[in-house]
């Protein structure tokens, strides 16, 4: 990948960020992807805590809990 297109693509991730905070820059990254959910999740013991998750569809993620890690 050349240098200026991922500066580019990092300009447009920090726009998205910027104008739209966590939800836009997930929102962003999704749009590069098939996923459904991208998400923000941090780790704490044997758990994923989700932070933020973005759905594609625009369902509500709501219930879509924390993880337990094995």
């Amino acid at each position: 990948m050349a240098s200026q297109d991922l500066n580019q693509q990092l300009a447009q991730f920090r726009q998205a960020a910027a104008s739209g905070g966590s939800a836009g820059a997930l929102c962003y990254l999704n749009a590069r992807t098939s996923y459904r959910y991208t998400a923000i999740c941090r780790p704490d013991g044997q758990m994923m805590r989700n932070i933020h998750m973005y759905d594609r569809q625009g369902a509500s993620t709501a219930d879509l809990s924390d993880m337990l890690l094995h």
